[in-house]
């Protein structure tokens, strides 16, 4: 006999198979030798542990999408930290919702709620959950949106959640931010008893021209030599990612700055000049790190530089150059 509810046998499988099994008694009962056989249906129960399948777009599949939406527009720095993020929430909805197929349109505003609370408990500050992890999540929903798989008249459950005002950033900003060098101190970092020392022209002429364009490290390290140009009788530097090797900060960071007359007293466009023939790099002997930044090695070798003249201070970085850009 199955074995089975007694709704399973008023459904239609249910009386279908009750069918079945009357005619093949009427058969057996016909012959006069038969082999008696016995089917055992018994429903499928999922465990627990079984992973649960729910329909909709997931946050797997939306990760995958932004990283090839966002390639050409985010640094690869920027993008690798964002997946990081975006991955940790979603191994956090996989462990909490008993599947990675979990669709996004069904994910609240309680869940980053109770997501944001466990970082916290962490030890992760404020300002990182809301600045790093709830705004790479934030991507995922605006994806979603642009897709049409996030209801347009929904706010995003990302949003709102004030861990860190504006208030809060000025404060910390003032506490964490890099400090513009002094007078003395650029006196101290440009003493020719010292500085004229140094071998590497990396480390001549990349504070040089941080002093004299505000240039970010990250922006004049990856510049070629086509970028520096004459532009109706005036040398410039063009700041700008058109190349596959170039990366900006930010859209508006591309910009084209004068050469300013000290830097051509100095020799800069004879340097240019003898940099032609190797590359078309301005400095073609620095190599790129995992993210294609050129900057990490001149960046460090900064630092030493600053370090060996007694110029110590953690705030005081190549990055000070840019409040001083009116000299």
């Amino acid at each position: 006999m199955l074995q089975a509810s007694k709704d399973f046998w008023k459904t239609e499988i249910g009386e279908s198979l009750m069918f079945s099994q009357s005619e093949d008694q009427k058969r057996q009962n016909q012959s006069a030798v038969s082999t008696t056989q016995t089917t055992t249906y018994s429903p499928t129960v999922q465990s627990q542990s079984e992973k649960i399948v729910v329909a909709g777009t997931n946050l797997p599949e939306l990760i995958e999408k932004f990283a090839t939406r966002k390639k050409n527009t985010l640094a690869p720095k920027t993008l690798y930290e964002y997946r990081n993020y975006q991955q940790i929430f979603a191994d956090w909805i996989t462990s909490c919702k008993n599947t990675p197929h979990f669709p996004i349109h069904d994910i609240s505003r309680k869940d980053v709620s109770v997501f944001v609370d466990e970082l916290l408990e962490k030890g992760i500050s404020n300002k990182t959950i809301q600045q790093k992890y709830l705004s790479a999540i934030t991507g995922l929903f605006e994806l979603a949106k642009n897709s049409g798989v996030w209801n347009e008249n929904l706010a995003f459950p990302t949003r709102g959640h004030q861990l860190f005002t504006k208030k809060d950033a000025k404060k910390t900003q003032s506490k964490t931010s890099w400090k513009p060098f002094t007078a003395s101190e650029l006196a101290n970092i440009f003493n020719p008893d010292v500085y004229l020392k140094q071998k590497n022209p990396t480390d001549f002429w990349l504070p040089l021209l941080g002093l004299f364009t505000g240039g970010r490290i990250s922006e004049l390290c990856q510049l070629l030599i086509q970028d520096i140009k004459e532009i109706g009788g005036v040398w410039a530097i063009a700041i700008t990612d058109e190349e596959e090797s170039q990366r900006l900060k930010t859209p508006a960071a591309k910009r084209t700055i004068p050469v300013h007359p000290r830097l051509i007293e100095i020799g800069f466009l004879e340097f240019v000049k003898d940099m032609e023939p190797f590359g078309g790099m301005l400095f073609p002997y620095l190599t790129p790190n995992a993210f294609g930044n050129f900057s990490e090695t001149p960046s460090e070798r900064f630092g030493k530089y600053l370090d060996s003249i007694q110029l110590t201070d953690s705030k005081k970085v190549f990055h000070s150059f840019l409040s001083l850009i009116h000299i």
